[in-house]
Parts: C-alpha cells; structure tokens; sequence
C-alpha cells in the first residue's frame, strides 16, 4: 500500500488510529514511571539529568488530560480531531531524542538505522502533504470555495440583501460581505436545546420572503438535514450546485 494511502487509513480508521496513541502513550507512561523511580532512588548527580524529558513526559499526559476534561466538561461542541494532539509532538521529539541518545551509547548502528528510518518517513510525509496541498489546497483555501458557483451567485446580489448562513467565515472571504449565522437549536457549549429556535427561523423566513435576504446552506456541518430543511420550506430555490444550495423568496 502506498504510504500516502496508509495515512489515509491510518486517520480514517478510529480503531487503529486509538491502538497507535494507546501504544505510544503506553511506552511514555513506562518510561516516566522508570525514571521516576531511578530520580527517587539514585543519587541526585545521576537520577536529575533527565529532568527536561522526564517533565515532558509529564506533560503529554498533563495536556491530554486537560483536553479530555475540556471537552467532556466544558466545551461540548469541539469534537476529537488528530490536529488537537499538535502540541505533544515537540514533547514526543525530546523523548525520541532522548531514546536516540541511549541507544547511541548501547548500540550505534541501531541508533544511525532508527534515524534514518525516522528521517525516511519525514521526507515521505512532506512529499505526500506538499503532493494533497498541490492539487487545490485545504480548508478555506480549497479549490471547493473558489471555484463555487454559490459563492459566485452570492456576488452577484445586491449589496443591501442579508445572507444567512452555515459558512459565514467561507462567504466573507470569497464575497466580502458579512453574513448572519443560521438560527440554532443546540447550544454549541452545552449542548442543551435552546428556546426560540422556532422563533429565529420564523423571523429568518420573514426577512427572506420579503426580499431581504437569502438562505445559503453548503454541505457538509451543520445543520442538520431536518432543521435545515424546516429553515428552507417554502422557499424558493435559486442556486443549486455540489451539494450547496441558495434559497430565495419566490421568483
């Protein structure tokens, strides 16, 4: 399997992707508990040299507690992606570093073998990343969003029009225009029914049906199929192309 295409599933696949974190984390947490030991036991000349990687160890598991109670506690709208684990890899360089080091001093071959190999996949990695970027980018700057023809239909209308939105951020950067957020009916933090839902998408409908404004929803993310077909019904629809849709009052 290409190793472009073993990353793809790497990520895809939940079960593989928590059986390498689990793996990972597993050799930290034995290597902090030995030198633990080693720090409390031996003198302080040879048990306090490995301080900065013991501390680092500590704070992988320090980061991804706090981020686990976070979002459990806390912020029940920021869902679990692979990127949230960024700031532990400067921590998991200085223990790989550190790993290299002793290895180096137990056996050089296997220390030069495991750098290479190391230093193999980095360069793999970039060529794969610098390949994906190359074919129309990622995120906002995603050939999806300049080369739509919803966003190219938003700019044609008149400058006074409202638009409601799923993508406000999307619209401002590719029409310069604000927009306004869709009504919610979940509170994004606590996740707990909102009251006036209702009420929001009446007063949207009645600024929409007058000509006020339109309704541009694009796939992907909220809302969901139910609320937004009960926030376009009745509506008129202008614009349909690659699964994003414009709704106007009746032509």
């Amino acid at each position: 399997m290409p190793v472009e295409a073993w990353r793809r599933e790497l990520f895809k696949s939940p079960a593989v992707f928590v059986a390498a974190v689990v793996l990972i984390l597993g050799a930290v947490l034995a290597w902090i508990l030995i030198k633990a030991k080693d720090a409390i036991t031996q003198p302080r000349t040879t048990g306090g040299h490995n301080i900065i990687a013991f501390t680092s160890g500590l704070y992988i598991f320090g980061y991804l507690a706090s981020i686990f109670a976070s979002m459990s506690f806390f912020d029940a709208s920021t869902k679990f992606k692979p990127r949230i684990l960024s700031p532990i890899f400067v921590s998991l360089l200085i223990l790989a570093m550190v790993f290299g080091i002793w290895l180096w001093n137990k056996r050089r071959e296997a220390a030069i073998l495991l750098a290479l190999f190391i230093f193999g996949l980095s360069i793999v990695g970039q060529y794969a990343t610098v390949k994906e970027l190359a074919k129309g980018g990622q995120g906002y700057a995603s050939f999806q969003w300049y080369d739509s023809k919803t966003m190219g239909f938003l700019r044609t209308l008149p400058s006074g029009e409202m638009i409601y939105t799923n993508q406000p951020t999307a619209v401002y950067l590719y029409t310069g225009r604000g927009a306004y957020v869709l009504p919610d009916r979940f509170d994004p933090v606590t996740t707990e029914p909102r009251s006036g839902f209702d009420k929001g998408v009446t007063e949207m409908q009645a600024q929409i049906k007058t000509g006020r404004a339109v309704l541009a929803l694009f796939s992907g993310g909220n809302p969901s199929a139910s609320d937004a077909a009960l926030m376009s019904s009745g509506l008129y629809l202008a614009q349909k192309s690659a699964g994003d849709e414009v709704f106007t009052a009746a032509p």
